[in-house]
């Protein structure tokens, strides 16, 4: 397609850009929802009642008669219409059973998308009535310019706080990372037993994740199992969540765990999280390895993640598992029986 009039290109960039920017924010966290994706699965949309996702055909097929302008301009308004129908949506499905998340803020990406079809109705409107080329750009890019002024007020005023979840967040960040860091004061290689405090890893990289803007990795997990599998260790012992006072014990092929009242481990690894509101999408915590025979403290190793952004503090890597510290540290090898594969 021949792209001979400005605000043709000026609709296509909008769209283009959108698809590499959140369209919409879910839940508590603003879990951001990525443009990209959306397209991808949006098609889905009447199942939950919604259609707002068949704009995109026919802005493809306004682009496509653009030699037509009348015809064009109508295919535009009308998939802006239909665009526009996602507000009238304040929860959203998010998976088959179904479960719902509420739609607690628009993105960028949304307010681009609206404003591709506003500016390509417009400026086709102009052409059918034989406006200049010189009235028609200025007419669209003071359509665009409205639209994005308009949701420019809504990030920076709405009630949703966006603007000010971002601006409490980039401090919360800054601060956190002050007390950021990995110190390894001594390495042991003497260890049987581990009393996992709780029993749970967490693991974060700044790595690419398609779709929604930000570059990041995080997973979570038990971890005493892991090694226990892997022959690293011939028990790990945890607290007993029905008896605060107690601990269970769990040896390889024991998936109840023995209730003891007495630590049998050597070392202790100690994971605290600080509290933190959801919607500030800040991952991270500190790692503490002691031994407890003499409750010295062998390292630490305090880090955070930025869900929304992709910035990681805590060491030069880039990325934290407590499972690869408590290795390093504690110098597990398998040595011990373990799980065949």
């Amino acid at each position: 397609m021949k792209i001979d009039h400005p605000h043709l290109a000026l609709s296509i960039l909008c769209f283009a850009v959108c698809l590499a920017l959140p369209a919409y924010y879910l839940g508590d966290a603003f879990e951001p929802q990525g443009s990209a994706s959306l397209l991808l699965t949006g098609w889905l949309g009447p199942f939950d009642g919604h259609f707002s996702w068949y704009a995109n055909p026919l802005y493809l097929l306004a682009l496509v008669l653009h030699r037509r302008p009348r015809a064009s301009s109508i295919l535009a308004l009308i998939a802006l219409a239909l665009a526009a129908s996602f507000l009238l949506h304040n929860r959203i499905a998010v998976s088959e059973a179904p479960t719902y998340q509420s739609i607690v803020a628009y993105g960028w990406g949304y307010a681009l998308w609206l404003t591709a079809m506003a500016t390509l109705s417009v400026g086709q409107w102009l052409r059918a009535r034989g406006a200049q080329s010189g009235r028609t750009t200025a007419a669209t890019l003071a359509c665009g310019g409205m639209f994005l002024a308009g949701y420019l007020a809504y990030y920076l005023l709405g009630g949703h706080a966006l603007f000010g979840a971002d601006q409490e967040r980039d401090r919360a960040f800054a601060q956190l990372c002050a007390t950021a860091g990995e110190q390894i004061y001594k390495k042991a290689d003497d260890v049987r037993g581990i009393f996992f405090d709780p029993d749970w890893e967490q693991r974060v990289s700044a790595r690419s994740h398609l779709n929604t803007g930000t570059s990041y990795a995080s997973g979570s997990g038990v971890i005493g199992l892991g090694h226990l599998n892997q022959g690293q260790l011939a028990f790990y012992e945890t607290r007993d969540r029905h008896a605060p006072e107690g601990y269970l014990q769990f040896k390889l092929g024991d998936f109840q765990g023995a209730k003891v009242h007495r630590l049998a481990s050597e070392y202790a690894v100690i994971s605290a999280t600080p509290a933190m509101p959801p919607r500030l999408n800040i991952l991270g915590g500190t790692v503490t390895i002691k031994d407890l025979r003499d409750s010295s403290v062998l390292a630490t190793a305090t880090f955070f993640l930025d869900q929304r952004s992709g910035k990681f503090c805590g060491n030069s890597r880039g990325a934290f598992s407590t499972s690869h510290f408590v290795t390093e540290v504690l110098g597990l090898k398998k040595k011990y029986a373990s799980v065949a594969k």
